[in-house]
Order: structure tokens, then C-alpha cells, then sequence
């Protein structure tokens, strides 16, 4: 049991610790530890205290924040921007109780916003050439590779504080990474887990664009400082509305803890099932040999019509013209009347975008 923290010149040199020896069981029947008069001395030059899993939010009192009945943060989902302007909250003050990727990958969503509001473009991660076609990862997915087993002490000498689960040499280390499944590129699990096959998967062509965002004055769009758009995986799943039951068969399997048949974008076959879909809703359309997609995002409505040469971007805001080869932006007027000062992105276009080459694999395409 921790004593106190051993310092000299006001730096951490080790921790007093007495040695403790468990007791009679207590009200629960568990035995509870009792020390012995037996003290030691840990060198260390840094002292982590980790002793709860709650936030310590007294620094935010007297703030006005939206908060959720179970006291975490309400936030913007991109930016992780709380109802206070430039306060920003991720992990588990804003998710609850979640995983450490998830609020790393809040961070950087913050980190991403930050930078966008000061004009800097954050370098992207660089990408690994792993070599491996779709085809070549499904088949290694369909193979079992047993882990490989981790080196620990004998419980006879786990006495002291020497580390009781040691670490992989070079050669396991290698073959236990090789297990990995390569999820960036291709998971699917979602896919081959549905019962009613409502989860599937199509490939897309990697794109990577920096369009403007726009502001509106005088009833004519002016450029503002934009974001990056991308997506680089080619393996995308869609959800299929009118096949899913909600079941959560695939919520059990996903390996990263998600909810596909809620948060992979659903699709209608049906235009009736579209129309009366709750949440955002994507559905199909061909017009004179054309390729359209209808969406409702956030209960606004958008499409884009893609042919040879030409697609279009609408929205209730704008009408965008791009060059499909490159998804360069042409061409961008308002819809209709705008709010001298309203601000207009083309977040919705991007994601119509990667949605677009789902078509093929949709039934009844």
C-alpha cells in the first residue's frame, strides 16, 4: 500500500509503500488486505495516480454545458466542440465509459478542428503498402491462426514485485502480428454475420479533395478557408433498410466494439421504406442513363447525380458542379435565398461521394 511519495528537490526519487497481508474476510467474504509493519522503498522517478474511473469536472463549474442526464458532455460529433464556444471534450467525459482508441480518436478530431479554424492542413498519417489484395485478406480471415501464448511467472514465485506477465521475444512478436486481421483495409465481419444479409460490402475508389467552404453575402457565395476530404479505404459497408430487423447480430461480432446496422449508412430499395425511414436515409435513383443518389441527412435533403463526364451536387443550401475523374469542384451557386453571414460546407457532397460507387452492389442494380 501506497505511504507517500519519496522527493528531493522537489523531484520524485521513489514511493514508501508497507507490505500488506490479507485478513479475515470481511461482510462480502472476500479477505481484506491488513498491513504488516513491514515497510519498502520503490525507486521511481514518476508517480502516476490512477485510483477511479470518474472525471474530475470541478474545473468546469460555473460554465452553462449541455450535459446528458448521466452528467458526460454533449459535443458536435465531428469536432467534439462542447455548447461553449472553443471548448472542446472527448473520451469518456463526452462518451461515457468507452475505449482508449476511441478517445484518442477524439483528440485528434479536435486537434483536426483546431487547426482548420487557424488555416493549417494537418499532414495525413502515412500510408503502409501492405500488398495485399481484397481477396488475399478475406482468405486469411477464413483461417485460424492460434495466439500465441504469453510468457508468465510460476505462481510460486509471484512473491515479489517482479513482473508476473513478461513479453514476446522477436520471433513471437512476429507471429503474433501477423495474426492481424487488417481490419483498416477489409473487416466485413458485419457482413457475413447478418442473418438476413442486410450489411454488405462494396468497393470504392480512393479519393482525397480540399474544396472551400463558403459564406454567403450579398446573395452570392464567397470562398472561406475549407477542409480536406478523403477516404482511403476501398472495402465500404452499407446497410440495407429495407433487410435489416435490427437484431444486433452484428453489434455482438464487430470487432471494434461498433453498432453497423446503425452506424453504417442505410440504404433503401423501397422508396416508400425511404421516405418513412427514421434518421438519415440513402436510396438509388437512374435518370436517362444517369446515376443519382438521394440522401437525408440530419432531415435535410441532398443528391448527386453523376454521367459521363458531369456530376451534380444538390442541396437546399447550393448546386455544385464537379469533375467525377478527380471530384474537382467546378462550379458553385446558392440554391436560393441565403442568410447574409451563413456559412455552407460541402461535408454532405463527400459523403454522397464515397456512397456513390455503392450502387453495383445493391440488389436490383
Amino acid at each position: 500500500a501506497p505511504l507517500r511519495v519519496v522527493a528531493d528537490a522537489g523531484r520524485v526519487k521513489a514511493l514508501a509503500c508497507e507490505r500488506m497481508t490479507l485478513g479475515e474476510p470481511d461482510e462480502s467474504g472476500r479477505p481484506r488486505p491488513v498491513p504488516t509493519g513491514t515497510r519498502d522503498t520503490l525507486a521511481a522517478d514518476t508517480v502516476i495516480c490512477a485510483i477511479g474511473q470518474e472525471p474530475d469536472l470541478a474545473l468546469l463549474n460555473g460554465l452553462d454545458l449541455a450535459r446528458r442526464r448521466d452528467g458526460t458532455l454533449v459535443v458536435d460529433p465531428v469536432t467534439c466542440e462542447t455548447s461553449v464556444a472553443d471548448l472542446f471534450a472527448g473520451g469518456d467525459v463526452a462518451r461515457g465509459a468507452a475505449s482508449v482508441i476511441k478517445a484518442i480518436a477524439d483528440g485528434r478530431s479536435v486537434a483536426a478542428e483546431i487547426a482548420r479554424r487557424h488555416g493549417i492542413v494537418l499532414p495525413d498519417e502515412p500510408a503502409i503498402d501492405k500488398s495485399a489484395t481484397a481477396a488475399m485478406l478475406m482468405d486469411k480471415k477464413a483461417r485460424r491462426t492460434r495466439p500465441e501464448t504469453v510468457p508468465a511467472l510460476p505462481p510460486a514465485e509471484r512473491a515479489g514485485f517482479a513482473e508476473v506477465v513478461g513479453v514476446f521475444g522477436a520471433e513471437a512478436a512476429a507471429r503474433e502480428a501477423s495474426r492481424c486481421l487488417d481490419c483498416d483495409d477489409v473487416c466485413s465481419l458485419c457482413v457475413t454475420v447478418c442473418p438476413n444479409r442486410a450489411n454488405l460490402a462494396y468497393t470504392v475508389t480512393p479519393f482525397s479533395v480540399t474544396w472551400p467552404s463558403f459564406v454567403a453575402r450579398g446573395g452570392k457565395l464567397q470562398e472561406a478557408v475549407g477542409a480536406p476530404h478523403a477516404v482511403r479505404q476501398q472495402v465500404q459497408i452499407v446497410n440495407i433498410g429495407d433487410f435489416c430487423n435490427e437484431c444486433g447480430n452484428c453489434t455482438s461480432f464487430c470487432p471494434t466494439a461498433g453498432a453497423p446496422y446503425r452506424a453504417k449508412p442505410r440504404f433503401w430499395i423501397d422508396e416508400a421504406g425511404w421516405r418513412e425511414a427514421r434518421g438519415d436515409a440513402f436510396r438509388f435513383v437512374r435518370r436517362d442513363g444517369a446515376v443519382a443518389i438521394e440522401a437525408r441527412l440530419a432531415g435535410r435533403s441532398h443528391s448527386l447525380e453523376r454521367r459521363d463526364g458531369e456530376a451534380v451536387y444538390r442541396s437546399d443550401k447550393l448546386i455544385a458542379r464537379l469533375t467525377p475523374a478527380t471530384w474537382a469542384l467546378v462550379s458553385c451557386e446558392p440554391a436560393g435565398p441565403l442568410a447574409d453571414g451563413e456559412t455552407i460546407d460541402l461535408s454532405p457532397c463527400a459523403t454522397l461521394i464515397a456512397l456513390i460507387d455503392a450502387e453495383p452492389a445493391l440488389p436490383g442494380h
